[in-house]
């Protein structure tokens, strides 16, 4: 649940939500710094960092629940039922069934869709009678999914909404947020499961050292897996590649085009070059090198 919804401002185009110059401090430690970014409007936007580096800080900025100290985020309605964002579940909220739950939530949302709530907890067996504490990790992430969904809320919210999901649940987590953004709606996500965000965020932000950058894939850089027959891998290359993985003398690497082709013409040395697909962990290994 929000506190506040942060101040109102208009906002231009398809930017829902407009983050201008933000500061937060936790006493005298600065834990974000000068944060600009525009949240479109159907789209997922997923803010990724080491533990600790502000993600939740930021979301619960976003959400209202907390004000920052200077600057200010900006959005294009000022009703408090357009924010939805429950952090991990409010504990509060555990100590219910699903039934009764939906019954706070409608006070909250006025636009809280019960049926649809419903739908999305009984499509994975989730019991309505069962106390929400009892369900696994993964399953109260899901609740607190489909609470999200049926909310009505313009702004879903979600922080590590991927922890303890199987694969399935993860499929259908996925085809869930893609309704709700074909809706007009924007989802925002704090996560460290990098592994789904290729297939789920349309944008990527890191956090890293109280600051915020849009991680965007560099058509020049290249992930291979070679095989190196010498002893150790020589200077020049450590000095231009980012070695992710080693196993034996089997090499994961990140490089440009350019030195790309040195090591294809070095075919004596380099053997069976392979050459993947570029992932968002990847840019997130290499921004935090």
């Amino acid at each position: 649940m929000t506190a506040s919804t942060p101040s109102v401002s208009p906002v231009c185009g398809n930017v829902k939500m407009a983050v201008r110059d933000l500061n937060f401090y936790y006493g005298k430690f600065h834990a974000l710094k000068n944060i600009n970014l525009d949240i479109p409007e159907k789209k997922v936007t997923a803010f990724i960092g080491p533990s600790g580096c502000g993600k939740t800080t930021l979301m619960r900025l976003l959400a209202g629940e907390i004000q920052p100290d200077t600057g200010d985020i900006r959005l294009d309605s000022a009703d408090l039922n357009d924010i939805f964002y429950l952090d991990t579940l409010a504990n509060w909220l555990t100590g219910y069934n699903a039934r009764t739950a939906a019954d706070v939530l409608e006070i909250f949302y006025v636009n809280f869709d019960r049926q649809v709530f419903f739908d999305i907890l009984a499509s994975q067996d989730l019991s309505e009678t069962k106390t929400i504490a009892s369900f696994s990790k993964g399953q109260r992430v899901l609740i607190e999914v489909a609470a999200g969904v049926a909310s009505g809320a313009i702004y879903l919210l979600f922080d590590e909404p991927l922890d303890g999901l199987d694969v399935f649940v993860k499929d259908y987590f996925k085809r869930l947020l893609l309704e709700v953004v074909e809706q007009g709606r924007s989802v925002m996500i704090a996560t460290h499961n990098l592994t789904e965000l290729d297939s789920l965020a349309d944008r990527v932000f890191l956090i890293k050292d109280s600051e915020i950058v849009e991680q965007e894939k560099d058509s020049d850089i290249v992930k291979i897996q070679f095989v190196y027959e010498g002893d150790q891998l020589p200077s020049n290359l450590l000095e231009v590649a980012i070695i992710l993985e080693q196993r034996g003398r089997v090499y994961l690497a990140l490089v440009t085009h350019g030195v790309l082709d040195c090591i294809f013409s070095d075919y004596l040395t380099y053997k069976f070059v392979e050459i993947l697909q570029v992932t968002t962990e990847d840019i997130f290994r290499k921004e935090l090198r």
